[in-house]
């Protein structure tokens, strides 16, 4: 008698069409962006992987097609939000929507889909932000909310408000308030400037002997009470 080969049970039919299903089923997908239209807020995307085709000569890899068009979720609402730059090589998560999202896009309006597609490539939704290893960020501060562009940078703490730019020039506020730049403080500046005015001299003409010029005490006071004040406010 031959040996016979064992035939697919119902189990292996259904593990079967279960395997194809994931397989082909489009969820997430990471993407890189190939360009952005600030004014649509859409961009094309080009997805990491590839498509694994067999052929009478063993599996090619297939590059998938750009993703033209995909809306960009943007972190602003009604009243409020945030807009980052977007360019090309930023990296982002991919979502393709349950079903057709061509009408909601033009209009906003609550209705039919436009066709029967469902997690289909031409419905994805681009979100920027994900990484990998090589472009990690390797300064991430897990103590602060932090905003920045560039060298420039608006840090939140549990202790203080810090505003940097690229030139060095900083506004820092915890119970006091720091503002200086990468030669100046401000704090000093006044307390230089007080100096002067409580030092103030005057001369008749060149020729003549120096006649120093003197203030007040309620002046002086004055004086000094500003500069506590501005030592209550400025480091």
């Amino acid at each position: 008698m031959k040996n016979r080969i064992n035939q697919p049970d119902l189990q292996d039919v259904i593990d079967g069409a279960i395997e194809d299903l994931l397989y082909t089923f489009n969820c997430h997908r990471v993407g890189v962006i190939e360009s952005f239209n600030p004014v649509e807020q859409t961009a094309t995307v080009k997805m990491v992987d590839k498509g694994v085709v067999t052929t009478a000569q063993g599996e090619k890899l297939v590059p998938y097609s750009l993703l033209v068009d995909c809306p960009v979720v943007i972190n602003k609402g009604i009243m409020g939000g945030l807009t980052i730059p977007i360019t090309e090589g930023d990296t982002c998560t991919i979502f393709f929507n349950d079903r057709d999202l061509d009408n909601w896009l033009v209009d906003g309006q609550v209705q039919r889909p436009n066709t029967l597609r469902a997690h289909s490539f031409s419905d994805a939704i681009v979100y920027v932000g994900i990484r990998n290893q090589i472009n990690k960020l390797i300064d991430y501060n897990n103590e602060a909310t932090e905003l920045n562009y560039a060298d420039n940078k608006l840090s939140i703490d549990a202790a203080k408000i810090s505003l940097l730019n690229s030139a060095g020039a900083s506004i820092v506020a915890d119970s006091k308030l720091e503002i200086k730049n990468a030669t100046q403080n401000l704090k000093d500046i006044i307390d230089e400037f007080i100096g002067v005015i409580t030092n103030l001299k005057t001369v008749d003409n060149p020729a003549s002997p120096t006649i120093t010029l003197v203030i007040d005490t309620p002046t002086v006071n004055a004086l000094g009470a500003l500069s506590t004040n501005l030592g209550e406010l400025l480091k």
